[in-house]
């Protein structure tokens, strides 16, 4: 969750850069912070619903993407 945490807090960072180069590298960045929470949620399959549907309310309220819904 700490991850998850870290990555929304770039958002703040985000807004101060100067070019589309700074911003693609912090998405990037985002992204890979995500990863590993998904990665376990996925692995956690239907015998951890707890797990996943955790990761999916955290990610409902971190992400502003399409990427999973």
């Amino acid at each position: 969750m700490a991850l998850l945490y870290a990555s929304k807090s770039l958002d703040a960072v985000k807004e101060k850069l100067e070019n589309f180069d700074q911003t693609v590298g912090v998405q990037i960045l985002q992204t890979a912070l995500r990863v590993p929470l998904k990665t376990i949620a996925d692995n956690a399959g239907e015998l951890h619903l707890p797990v996943s549907v955790l990761f999916l309310v955290m990610h409902r309220q971190l992400c502003m993407c399409q990427c999973c819904f």
